[in-house]
């Protein structure tokens, strides 16, 4: 390990995931050593972490953990060629290597790397470089960098797999994709167009085609978290509600009531990243937060 700033210290040393803490006058979080996950994100002046993480989350070497921001790479959902190989890959269940922190007056930074070894090369063959930038302060913002190190161009797709907490779904609106189009992949997957904003008062799993900044509004917790993309192509939203959060082994049954994932993400067929030899892609997503004015109601028009 690394030498580590005054404001990190490592929370259960024998614990079989190792995990950062982070107490710095900007902002307090946790991020695992394995996947690199941001696990929470509390800047200064909140009560609460921004990012929702499972009371019933396992951390366990070789599992994922449900909440903060999971990285999904080199591929997203579950293998369908495939069903032996990890749902969303590898990177989220393997141990990632800190190379730098750092902290300044704004807050820390973190720099991880992965590189492929002869265990990813049986699940997907290829030779691999990547870094993860992690920046904890005012702002929250995560960057996965991808490196082409070997002589072939393959094909990859990605996501931050970001879980904003809220303090209830029903009350929330989602901002900012009104009119993008997107795969609904809820029952019998077909693309539709969003019209006004997003209310969730269902499962709810879609994949937008759109760039643009997405607004979590969430007159609960009296916020607005706002979430900016860059190198993203689609943007994934997120919950499973009921009956989905109970088949859910690692999230308490209520849990579907206090996050929404909205993720920077590059999924589905139109897409799909190819990588030529040499080349990087770097898919970033910025996390901040707006004051919304308590009594705040929902807006926008509900989408059938």
């Amino acid at each position: 390990m690394i030498e580590l700033p005054d404001c990190i210290t490592i929370e259960n040393p024998a614990a079989p995931c190792t995990i950062l803490r982070i107490h710095h006058p900007a902002a307090s979080a946790r991020v695992s050593l394995q996947g690199a996950q941001v696990l929470e994100w509390t800047p200064l002046g909140q009560q609460r972490s921004v990012l929702y993480l499972s009371a019933d989350a396992t951390f366990e070497v070789g599992r994922a953990i449900r909440g903060g921001i999971p990285l999904c790479w080199p591929w997203f959902g579950a293998p369908t060629a495939n069903p032996d190989l990890p749902s969303h890959g590898f990177a989220r269940i393997r141990p990632w290597q800190l190379i730098e922190a750092s902290a300044t007056g704004s807050g820390v930074d973190l720099h991880f790397q992965l590189t492929g070894d002869h265990s990813t090369l049986l699940l997907w063959p290829w030779h691999f470089a990547c870094r993860l930038r992690i920046h904890l302060g005012a702002t929250l913002r995560v960057e996965l960098i991808t490196e082409n190190i070997g002589n072939e161009a393959f094909i990859l797709t990605e996501a931050l797999h970001t879980y904003v907490q809220v303090g209830d779904i029903t009350q929330v609106t989602v901002t900012g994709l009104d009119g993008a189009r997107y795969l609904d992949t809820v029952g019998e997957q077909a693309w539709r167009e969003q019209i006004g904003d997003i209310h969730i008062e269902d499962e709810v799993d879609r994949q937008y085609a759109s760039t643009d900044p997405v607004n979590v509004n969430d007159p609960v917790l009296q916020r607005t978290v706002v979430v900016t993309k860059s190198g993203s192509k689609n943007c994934v939203v997120w919950n499973p509600w009921i009956e989905k959060t109970a088949r859910l082994t690692d999230l308490p049954d209520d849990a579907w009531r206090h996050f929404v994932c909205v993720e920077a993400a590059n999924v589905g067929n139109e897409a799909t990243l190819l990588l030529q030899p040499g080349a990087e892609h770097c898919l970033e997503t910025t996390l901040a937060l707006l004051d919304l004015p308590a009594g705040s109601p929902r807006s926008g028009t509900k989408v059938a």
